[in-house]
């Protein structure tokens, strides 16, 4: 008789579910994925969670395999040399391979201000910390979203679809992922929805907050180019990378 191989996936993302789902073809192995929530995330969808248009939430039982199994928690200790991980929540599972895919979050933007004045969403909590604060600012508030990236892209024409007023400052190349046919399709669509777009032939040197009020943050990007210091207003900004 074989024996089972027991596998336990850390995480579970784009990555993570993918691994246990793929991991169930085969026989004799059993699948454990952890995760702190009970719920996936589609991170593709931040942008709508953010809009309004969708929570970018999805039961697990919608996109797990029917042989993984689900365990609602954090890990706090990996023994390599036991094979086992130790739970939050005091339990202790034992595996033969270990698949550690806690994805990503968002990095310190490296520009003075951004992390007191600015509102990432490279996460589920980022993105439903930002969401009241656009529900709760006057529509003719300035929004900027800094970061020519799919991500950026697309918050700014979800934002400019409920009519607010956006700007979307990028690099030198405004999509530069996108093949330039594309790049100009995306545009001409960002155009048509009122969104402000400026490529910058520098990088952004700083953001300052000049006053608060009713969690209402009117606020100036600084931006650095080697012939002037431009600048640009906005009351709610929000950071992509």
């Amino acid at each position: 008789m074989a024996e089972n191989t027991d596998v336990i996936v850390v995480g579970g993302g784009y990555a993570g579910v993918m691994a246990a789902n793929r991991l169930t073809r085969r026989d004799g192995v059993t699948v454990t994925l952890i995760n702190p929530r009970p719920a996936f995330v589609e991170r593709i969808r931040l942008h709508q969670l953010v809009g309004g248009s969708d929570d970018a939430l999805v039961d697990y039982q919608r996109v797990l395999a029917g042989g993984v199994g689900l365990v609602v928690d954090t890990v706090t200790r990996i023994d390599a040399a036991g094979r086992r991980v130790t739970l939050a929540g005091g339990g202790v599972l034992d595996y033969d391979y270990l698949i550690y895919a806690v994805g990503s979050g968002s990095a310190d933007p490296g520009v003075p201000g951004a992390a007191e004045h600015a509102y990432p969403i490279a996460t589920l909590e980022e993105a439903q910390r930002l969401r009241p604060v656009i529900d709760a600012a006057p529509a003719s508030a300035a929004l900027t979203v800094v970061g020519g990236g799919s991500t950026g892209i697309e918050t700014a024409s979800e934002l400019a679809e409920l009519g607010r007023k956006v700007t979307l400052v990028c690099g030198k190349v405004f999509g530069a992922y996108l093949h330039p046919r594309a790049r100009r399709a995306v545009a001409g669509r960002l155009a048509k929805l009122g969104v402000t777009v400026l490529e910058l032939d520098g990088r952004l040197d700083g953001v300052a907050a000049l006053r608060i009020e009713d969690s209402h943050v009117t606020g100036i990007y600084y931006v650095r180019n080697p012939e002037k210091l431009s600048r640009l207003d906005a009351e709610i900004s929000l950071t992509l990378r």
